[in-house]
């Protein structure tokens, strides 16, 4: 799914230390030296690590991994819950992966390569969950005996900043695969410039998966001040391939990601313990003097930034009081061309007009509605609206379908906040049709399938599945069909509305708290099927809890010219579909007001564990 999240603006900081330490090796490249081949001392001792050293891995078959040197320092990083920097202290050394993980360093070892961007071995592998990288990890730890993990974010930002101050660390075009160059897609490792500390790619490319916490004086980790730590989720930095220059800083944190995501603009590096506690000590005696400085160099760039960031805030101030005003004189035209239009056009008041709409609607519906009961009268007991049909699924676990019948409605949102995707027009139901009563629960699912992780706050046998992927509806429906006979599908986008409308004209004034588990009454999570009030139908959920997934790919324009008669909107890369996903309807039980309307409608990525499922069920012909 095409998530939006909104992030917190860090504010400009530095890694004092690393800093320190790079001035004093510009231009030094590091000795290479392979850990376990016997470079790694001398004379019993261990070296005295430099910026830029280089740590070589054999992971197997002659496939290495290289890792640069971090040594110990300070970092200053943004507290949201504060408004402030706090210093963060690496209190050891430490070596992080020189590149993001390759598809081919990931092959060597797991040979399940999941990644959707492929052809070059040296891209980095995408698609991998928090939780695969843990397998990873255990594999090169068993293989190395190397102490490996993901990087902590205090560890991440440090390493990424390289003893820079700027939230790109230099100029982002050289350094970063990001939405402005990247072509939609990932691209080999290595390819842009290393930063000032030889490490590729920390922007940009693909995000990489963070452990939560940060270094403290102790050596544990504790969380972002204020911010809690949810069960079962972590953090992704450095952006990506399809992010803007704003997610593509060293101080951009997208939080409280389910640790079972994954995603074509994900993966991850890997950080290797030092090898002795000797190791890259930290001499505070040396830069305390230094430190000094440094601090009040960053004090004095606050305030630069703070003066910046008030300038850029009046100037869009006075932006936005321009575009505001630009809005109101054209709404005020448009209006007034309206009322010159509709003077000529209506014989009559404009509520009655709308009455004569609605008679020619219901008449429309009725006439559709005759001819399909024509049709139905070869059977014995032909459906009427609300019927319940009842499956039996293996373990004698039921579900239950309701009739809708074939009519016409205005399928789209409201003339006053009517846009180009949610356009209203007509469309004709031609065919009555079943579909389920409530969206398809874990234990009915469980029935089907084999046992499957929901993911959902409140994964109990009653509870809607929601974090399906498009893909895994459609094994379920292929399972189901063989299982049933029955043939069973995903509804389109109209039958979805006609459905949830229920026969009602209304688009805003639904009572959501009566029919819906949203962001305002959910606390936080889903909740048994059928405890809301049905619709006029007896459907129950249409709005709220889960949301569903529908047949379609996502049009943005598919409102405009679309078919009256059954329409069903076809994939066309040619008209500039291709960047969006499959169609999803209702809300969940996190999302706002807005999203659980009849009308409303998003995308979402096919492989995104995003959304749950109802089926329906035509009635045989």
């Amino acid at each position: 799914m095409r998530i939006k999240n909104i992030f917190t603006l860090g504010f400009v900081v530095t890694a004092i230390t690393g800093m320190l330490m790079w001035h004093r090796s510009t231009g030094m490249i590091g000795t290479a030296w392979a850990e376990g081949e016997g470079h790694g001392e001398r004379t019993g001792a261990v070296l005295s690590r430099q910026v830029m050293d280089v740590k070589t891995v054999t992971l197997a078959r002659g496939v290495e991994m290289r890792f640069r040197w971090c040594p110990a320092g300070y970092v200053m990083m943004w507290v949201p819950a504060e408004n402030q920097s706090r210093q963060v202290r690496i209190a050891k050394g430490f070596w992080i992966g020189e590149t993001e993980v390759t598809q081919r360093q990931w092959d060597i070892l797991m040979g399940d390569n999941q990644s959707y961007f492929t052809g070059d071995v040296n891209l980095p592998v995408e698609g991998v969950t928090w939780d695969d990288c843990q397998l990873y990890i255990d594999k090169v730890k068993s293989l190395t005996g190397q102490e490996v993990s993901l990087p902590t974010e205090a560890q991440w930002e440090y390493a990424c900043r390289a003893g820079t101050s700027g939230d790109c660390m230099g100029d982002l075009a050289t350094m970063a695969w990001f939405y402005g160059n990247s072509g939609a897609e990932t691209h080999p490792v290595g390819s842009k410039k290393p930063n000032l500390w030889g490490i590729y790619d920390m922007l940009g490319n693909v995000s990489e998966w963070c452990r939560i916490g940060f270094e403290s004086e102790s050596g544990s980790f504790w969380g972002m001040p204020g911010e809690p730590i949810l069960a079962g989720r972590s953090v992704l930095r450095g952006g990506s391939w399809i992010s803007n220059t704003e997610a593509c800083r060293s101080t951009y944190r997208y939080t409280g990601w389910w640790r079972g995501y994954s995603s074509n603009a994900i993966g991850f590096r890997l950080v290797c313990a030092a090898a002795s506690n000797d190791e890259g000590k930290l001499d505070l005696e040396r830069i305390e003097v230094e430190k000094k400085a440094v601090e009040e160099r960053i004090a004095a760039e606050r305030r630069a930034e703070e003066a910046r960031a008030a300038a850029r805030k009046q100037a869009e101030e006075a932006r936005a009081a321009a575009e505001k005003a630009a809005v109101k004189r054209a709404e005020e035209a448009y209006i007034a061309t309206r009322v010159a239009s509709e003077f000529h056009k209506l014989t009559s008041k404009k509520a009655e007009q709308a009455r004569i709409e609605r008679l020619v609607m219901q008449r429309l519906s009725e006439i559709i509605k005759d001819e399909d009961d024509r049709k139905l009268r070869k059977y014995t007991n032909p459906p009427r609206v609300g019927d319940v049909k009842t499956v039996t699924l293996p373990g004698d676990v039921e579900m239950r379908f309701r009739w809708c019948p074939a009519g016409a409605f205005m399928m789209g949102g409201p003339e006053q906040y009517s846009t180009t995707q949610i356009r209203a027009h007509l469309v004709v139901i031609s065919k009555g049709f079943w579909i389920g009563e409530t969206e398809v629960t874990f234990r009915q699912w469980k029935s089907i399938m084999d046992p499957f992780n929901n993911q959902s706050p409140n994964p109990s046998d009653n509870c809607p599945m929601g974090r399906l992927t498009w893909n895994n509806c459609q094994r379920f429906i292929a399972l189901f069909k063989s299982q049933t006979g029955l043939e069973v599908s995903l509804p389109t986008e109209a039958q979805w509305e006609y459905a949830c409308r229920a026969g009602s004209s209304e688009s805003t004034n639904v009572n959501l708290n009566a029919t819906a588990w949203y962001s305002a009454n959910s606390g936080n999570a889903s909740h048994p099927v059928g405890l809301k009030k049905p619709n006029a139908w007896g459907i129950y959920d249409m709005l709220g809890n889960a949301w569903e997934w529908c047949q379609e790919w996502y049009h943005p324009w598919a409102y405009i010219n679309t078919p009256v008669f059954d329409p069903l909107y076809p994939h066309d890369d040619t008209q500039g579909y291709s960047n969006y996903g499959r169609v999803i309807r209702g809300g969940n039980w996190e999302s706002p007001e807005h999203h659980c309307l009849p009308y409303a409608r998003r995308d979402a990525n096919p492989r995104s564990a995003c959304a749950g499922i109802r089926l329906v069920c035509p009635i045989p012909r």
